[in-house]
């Protein structure tokens, strides 16, 4: 039935003159990419917006390169064919970044993302090759294009698998925690929507290259994909402006009233800092304090930030330089150096140790004892 449908796809699209399915192409190309770049200039810019600017623009190349993939149906090439504007990863890895940034906590696991990076450079890499024969030589190797070709459909094999574990774990992360707040129903309501349409751009990236597998060759089939999954990036981008700024509404909406339930589940936080130590583990998220309070990451956040006019991170780092303090005061540092003690009380590194110990002292670590020594002598 899939095979079929291919076909039909294929010869439907293959009515359309190769010149008028160009100029559309293009047309597409051209509005894609204004509207990544509009995720740039956007007020107010969150990081979330510039990850999903760069995933938009990203795929816009994309169409670019099927005006030239018509060169495999043809015998004249195009130089174009050889840059490497169809990259899978790469825009991929700027999705989960997207979506980590979005929800406010890490979602994908740290080692997942970098494998997704590492994989990306090397598709870059390969991409690279032909282009750098032709720049070698003047002239194509078709050999070698065909070979580039070949590997990319290993990494759309790939794209498969990793898009399955991504889709499973924002499908788990959504109904991890208690949703309270406004904003966090838009935000986990969009999430929603975003399974669903990066199954179906998934599953169009991959159509050509299954198409492929059964022998079926079609520039329309190309096109078909350019098309509709232009179409699903442009919601997406159009889609993310809008829950943005529905997003400032609703924030501006709790700004201006009061809630005592954040106060009550605020106590909740700083007894966790305080009598369970929490802050003390070098590698706590906020998503992790979420989970213990039973809560959204965002919501924890809100809560903090309403709270101590801080965010989470400050917050645990005034926890962290506090216990560094009474150690330095209780003379530990006779039996232990400096950073040792800073490791035990939740810093993972040496310069953001002494750079927060600055902030809130005034101070730097050795500063800080001679000054408490002075009176002991």
């Amino acid at each position: 039935m899939l095979v079929k449908l291919v076909r039909n796809l294929a010869i439907l699209t293959n009515f359309m003159p190769a010149m008028e399915a160009n100029i559309i192409l293009i047309s597409v190309f051209v509005l894609t990419s204004f509207i990544g770049l509009w995720h740039f200039v956007k007020v107010p810019l969150s990081r979330s917006d510039i990850y999903l600017g760069v995933f938009v623009i990203l795929f816009a190349f994309s169409i670019i390169h099927i005006v030239n993939v018509k060169t495999f149906f043809q015998t004249e090439y195009n130089p174009l064919i050889l840059l490497p504007l169809n990259l899978i990863f790469l825009p991929f890895y700027f999705f989960l970044r997207y979506v980590d940034s979005f929800l406010s906590f890490q979602v994908f696991n740290k080692i997942f993302e970098t494998l997704i990076l590492i994989i990306a450079l090397v598709e870059i890499s390969t991409h690279l090759l032909p282009l750098g024969a032709w720049v070698y030589s003047q002239q194509f190797d078709k050999n070698l294009i065909s070979f580039t070709f070949s590997i990319k459909r290993v990494f759309v094999i790939v794209l498969l698998p990793a898009s399955i574990y991504t889709l499973w774990t924002l499908i788990k992360s959504r109904h991890k925690y208690n949703i309270k707040s406004a904003d966090d129903k838009i935000r986990y309501r969009w999430i929603n929507e975003v399974i669903i349409l990066i199954s179906v751009l998934v599953l169009l990236v991959i159509l050509p290259e299954l198409a492929y597998f059964f022998s079926f060759r079609s520039y329309g089939l190309f096109v078909a994909q350019g098309l509709l999954g232009a179409s699903i990036i442009i919601y997406i981008g159009l889609r993310n402006l809008n829950v943005q700024a529905l997003l400032a509404v609703e924030s501006a909406k709790e700004i201006n009233s009061y809630n005592p339930e954040t106060s009550h589940y605020f106590r909740k936080i700083v007894n966790l800092l305080e009598e369970d130590k929490l802050f003390t583990e070098s590698d706590l998220r906020i998503s992790d304090l979420a989970e213990r309070v039973a809560l959204s990451p965002n919501y924890v956040s809100k809560i903090i930030n309403e709270n101590t006019n801080s965010n989470f991170n400050e917050l645990v780092n005034q926890y962290r330089i506090k216990l560094v303090i009474e150690k330095l005061k209780n003379m530990e540092y006779l039996k232990k150096n400096i950073f040792a003690l800073a490791q035990e009380s939740g810093f993972k590194s040496k310069s953001t140790f002494q750079t927060v110990f600055r902030k809130y002292t005034g101070q730097t670590p050795t500063q800080f004892i001679k000054a408490i020594d002075t009176p002991r002598k």
